[in-house]
């Protein structure tokens, strides 16, 4: 059999040329930085979980009693301010969880670990488990804006990977949930309230919840993104949330 020579620099140039660059999709609004900065100001919470802290920028933005950060390779130096678990987040919610929120449930949780959609499947059920009714939880990467962002083997430095997927499946199997895109640059943000930790279904039905999704193609996604998401605007939610501190 004919050996196939494939070349990943070459592939990578004919989707930027070839694809990206014809169905770019800009997200303008503001950063999801600062819709974190304004939440932690809005809720005070008391315990927060942020999924994938990277260097740590977003943690930097946490004003709690507790602030907890889950990484398989953390980029910050340790601090007094915080707890860094140094593990998959798999890992953290069978080892850790459990006697953490035992009694202190999650006020505010981020997601942006593993940008995989059963990897931000599996963190979604397991925060909404140990969060409380009231409690949000904020999801980055969802509004990718071309098909290399958007797809599950990274090719470039900025990728989404298929995060978004976690959306279409919150939207049509959790219909109690309060769900708010919001046009967050660089790559969108969602905004998850009216959590129910008692729920199971996800987690009941998760392999097939995962195949059914995963039959979404990414083009197709991409080319009705922000019809498809109910995409809001950030500006306007930041100042909704200035009007809720006032009153």
């Amino acid at each position: 059999m004919e050996k196939i020579q494939f070349n990943l620099k070459d592939y990578i140039k004919f989707v930027t040329e070839e694809i990206d660059n014809n169905i770019y999709r800009p997200v303008r609004g503001n950063s999801y930085l600062e819709v974190l900065k304004a939440l932690h100001e809005y809720l005070k919470p008391n315990t927060y979980l942020e999924i994938g802290v990277a260097g740590g920028g977003s943690l930097a933005l946490a004003d709690a009693e507790r602030i907890i950060g889950v990484d398989p390779a953390p980029n910050l130096a340790e601090n007094e301010r915080y707890k860094i678990y140094p593990k998959t987040s798999d890992l953290f919610f069978e080892e850790d969880a459990p006697q953490l929120f035992a009694q202190q449930k999650i006020d505010l949780a981020f997601i942006d670990g593993m940008h995989l959609f059963e990897f931000a499947l599996r963190d979604f059920i397991n925060i909404e488990r140990y969060s409380h009714k009231e409690g949000y939880i904020a999801i980055h990467d969802i509004l990718p804006r071309t098909f290399s962002e958007a797809s599950r083997g990274r090719m470039t430095v900025n990728w989404t990977g298929d995060v978004w997927r976690l959306i279409i499946t919150l939207r049509k199997y959790r219909p109690d949930l309060n769900i708010i895109v919001l046009d967050s640059a660089p790559t969108g943000l969602a905004v998850v309230t009216n959590l129910n930790p008692d729920s199971n279904f996800l987690r009941e039905n998760f392999e097939d919840i995962f195949k059914e999704i995963m039959e979404v193609k990414t083009m197709s996604f991409l080319e009705a993104r922000d019809l498809v998401m109910h995409t809001f605007s950030t500006q306007l939610y930041l100042m909704n949330l200035v009007m809720k501190d006032m009153s």
